[in-house]
Order: C-alpha cells, then structure tokens, then sequence
C-alpha cells in the first residue's frame, strides 16, 4: 500500500469529500483511501479521454479534404 500525504486542498473541498465518504461508508476510517484512489483513477481516465479526443480531433483537421 502506498502513502499520500497532500497540502494545498481547500478545507471545503476536503470537507466535501470527507462527507462523500462518510454518507457512502457510515465511516471514514478503513474508506477514505479507497474512495481517494478511486477519484484518482477516475481523474487519470478522464485526462486520457481528453487527450485522446484532442489528438483524435487534429487528426481530422489535418487530414480534412475539401469537397466542392
């Protein structure tokens, strides 16, 4: 298991998903990792997606053919 020890949340955003978490589970304590790596993940998937699009997307400018 890894450790992750981060600085620079807003307090609210902590709180947030603190609650998130607590709402889901009934707990914190056990949890908040999991459901850290699981935003995580979803964070990473989305950013692949995106870029994957952006290059899909300039692709199909650079190979546009005009038709008249």
């Amino acid at each position: 298991m890894g450790r992750l020890d981060v600085r620079g949340i807003s307090e609210e955003t902590l709180i947030e998903f603190k609650r998130h978490v607590q709402n889901k589970y009934g707990k914190i304590h056990t949890v908040l990792g999991l459901e850290v790596e699981k935003a995580l993940k979803s964070y990473l998937a989305a950013i692949e997606f995106q870029e994957r699009l952006a290059s899909f997307e300039s692709q199909c400018k650079s190979t546009h053919i005009k038709v008249d």
